[in-house]
């Protein structure tokens, strides 16, 4: 699944073009740039850090609008999904033609744990329109911070994307998380059953440079985290956003110590 798609395809059909609608009455005439959806490309991003992103600016309206989309993709389906779907276990698995960083360093972390409170590459909607689709869905890692009750959904990047669209990749698994709490109740899950989600954005600190991104990235970081509250608290659930940075010195320290405390710096404070 090629990036400019992986937000506008399967269970996220037309998900980018609500984006680009959204960015339409943020950014000025003429930031799109590329093949549709726009919202994808770097120089999005790089426009939303020369224009900066206004505090007035209604994150909760996009959340909605996803939301809307990915329920009427749904549709009236009566299929059950595939049971792997927010599994909790772990691959830590690595093979030797495998050279993605971010594939490594994931593998790493829960081949390194200790106390099983990772698992990684979790499907979110595998088999949830018809058995073919969305099975390369996932997200990156689960860390369980409270046990059956409090969770990270993280979406690890290694000089891949960009700040922007990795927040609305792991915004969109987090809302199809809340559609599946509602319409499929699994309670033998417990990551189904959770009373608190924090969804984060995990690179290193280069990932998040650039003029203006610190500002920007911050108000970014706010009105997602502000907007996922007031929505969530329909589920009975509290959820926030957060992009978190991971210090070159101390990957092996992380990697070794990935059951305790990630000790992960926020990256815009």
């Amino acid at each position: 699944m090629s990036e400019n798609n992986k937000l506008n395809t399967g269970i996220l059909k037309d998900v980018g073009f609500k984006i680009d609608a959204w960015l339409d009455s943020s950014l000025p005439r003429g930031w799109k740039k590329g093949r549709a959806p726009h919202f994808s490309h770097k120089s999005t991003y790089l426009t939303l850090l020369k224009e900066g992103i206004n505090q007035s600016v209604d994150f909760l309206s996009l959340i909605q609008s996803i939301d809307a989309r990915i329920r009427s993709n749904l549709g009236s389906a009566k299929r059950q999904p595939s049971q792997e779907n927010w599994r909790d276990t772990h691959n830590d698995e690595v093979s030797d033609k495998n050279e993605s960083p971010e594939v490594c360093l994931e593998r790493q972390i829960v081949g390194q744990q200790k106390r099983k409170k990772w698992a990684n590459q979790v499907p979110v909607a595998s088999g949830l329109l018809d058995s073919d689709s969305d099975k390369g869905r996932h997200v990156d890692l689960v860390r369980e911070i409270e046990q059956g009750a409090t969770y990270e959904l993280i979406e690890l990047k290694w000089g891949a994307d960009n700040p922007f669209f990795a927040a609305l990749e792991i915004l969109c698994y987090g809302l199809i998380y809340l559609l599946f709490r509602e319409k499929f109740p699994q309670p033998d899950k417990p990551l189904l059953q959770a009373r608190t989600i924090h969804l984060r954005v995990l690179a290193p600190e280069d990932y998040y440079r650039g003029k203006g991104a610190k500002k920007a990235l911050a108000t970014l970081e706010f009105q997602i985290s502000e907007a996922l509250g007031k929505h969530a608290v329909q589920a009975d659930l509290k959820m926030d956003f957060c992009f978190l940075k991971i210090p070159f010195s101390e990957i092996g320290r992380v990697i070794i110590e990935a059951d305790a405390d990630m000790g992960m710096p926020p990256a815009v404070k």
